[in-house]
């Protein structure tokens, strides 16, 4: 519930939902990023779990949101899979409408880089054929995951040198890019 009140507050999250039944009762965060830790990286593992967990409340909230989406949709409900759709259109144009922040550092030496924020346009654009999608969105998700993979080549995310210089020295290579 913590992720849900900050959401609330923020205003991210104004409609409720519980157990996927209606808009009456209240979506809880936290079980749904839960049920897609305990399901989804088994096969898609872009996400480590423990380093989330260690940084949880620095995440960025489109992150949480894209794994609430996930959790919603493998509970399997009607309802829960209706709620996951129009979330993930929503995060979809959020990401779409924050394509520009990124995209416009043409080199990341003096910033840290935004990768929860590049680890939720993975999740939105993994979703997207996972939901059969229709075929406009999809196109978006093209777009944005052609956008991200230009500007990590662009400001040398794949660069070896890079990576190591953006771990703190009590952080294990193998841990923060896991």
């Amino acid at each position: 519930m913590q992720h849900e009140n900050y959401l609330r507050e923020t205003t991210l999250l104004t409609r409720t939902e519980r157990n996927g039944e209606g808009d009456q009762g209240q979506l809880d965060i936290d079980y749904h990023v839960e049920i897609y830790f305990a399901h989804f990286p088994s096969q898609w593992p872009i996400i480590h779990k423990p380093s989330f967990h260690l940084s949880k409340d620095s995440q960025p909230h489109v992150l949480i949101l894209s794994f609430a989406m996930i959790g919603l949709w493998v509970t399997g409900g009607r309802a829960a899979r209706t709620r996951a759709k129009n979330m993930h259109e929503k995060l979809v144009t959020l990401l779409e409408s924050r394509m520009g922040d990124w995209k416009s550092q043409k080199d990341f030496k003096d910033t840290s880089w935004p990768m929860s924020t590049f680890q939720a346009v993975l999740l939105n654009v993994i979703f997207a054929p996972m939901r059969e999608a229709p075929p406009d969105l999809q196109n978006r998700c093209s777009s944005i995951v052609r956008a991200l993979t230009t500007t990590c080549i662009a400001g040398g995310l794949f660069c070896y040198g890079r990576i190591r210089a953006q771990l703190t020295p009590n952080k294990s290579l193998l841990f923060s890019w896991t």
